[in-house]
């Protein structure tokens, strides 16, 4: 599977869910497979597989899927906690992406709000994954140690209790130059990772 939520540990379980998760908010939305498929520019057969849960799907048929359905790709992968407003430190869900150790805790209880709360914590010269880019804006701080941002063509060093906002559309990517742990804590508005 391409996104492991840490929670969920069992592939097959997570590929079950996956595949619910993208036929409730299809059906929720009143699409059609071959509705979804064609929004996505995927196959009408791979959205049933996936929702059936007899195919993994790449991050890139994630995010297409996800684009189509409005919704934020992390938001196929985890549960909705209950409607409170506290999450515990214990309680946080975990997101990990394939090729990069950095590790994202969600601080938000919702996902449907208007944006999501990230902490995340990069190990020593964590060089990221590819630039993404997305709709909406983002404001990084950084808590511990120093990150390097690259937004577009553009290179930023951030230090201790630096922070920076930016248009999520630009592609960006983070890394950790040094030798020691770093720290951030991100706001995205819209919820997307």
């Amino acid at each position: 599977m391409a996104l492991i939520d840490t929670a969920r540990p069992d592939a097959a379980r997570s590929d079950t869910t996956l595949g619910n998760r993208i036929r409730a908010a299809r059906t929720c939305r009143g699409l059609s497979l071959g509705e979804l498929a064609t929004t996505a520019g995927v196959s009408k057969s791979l959205v049933s597989q996936i929702e059936r849960g007899i195919a993994a799907p790449s991050i890139d048929t994630v995010r297409r899927i996800a684009s189509a359905l409005h919704v934020p790709v992390f938001s196929l992968f985890m549960e909705e906690p209950g409607n409170g407003m506290i999450v515990r430190r214990g309680e946080r869900r975990i997101v990990r992406y394939p090729g990069s150790a950095a590790t994202r805790e969600i601080l938000s209880p919702t996902l449907r709000g208007r944006m999501v709360l990230v902490w995340v914590t990069f190990p020593p010269g964590e060089d990221g994954r590819e630039p993404v880019r997305h709709v909406g804006e983002e404001t990084v701080v950084v808590l511990r140690g120093t990150l390097e941002v690259h937004l577009g063509q553009e290179r930023v060093v951030l230090h201790l209790g630096d922070s920076m906002s930016f248009d999520s559309e630009v592609p960006h990517t983070f890394r950790n130059p040094t030798t020691e742990e770093t720290e951030i804590l991100t706001a995205i508005a819209p919820p997307n990772l």
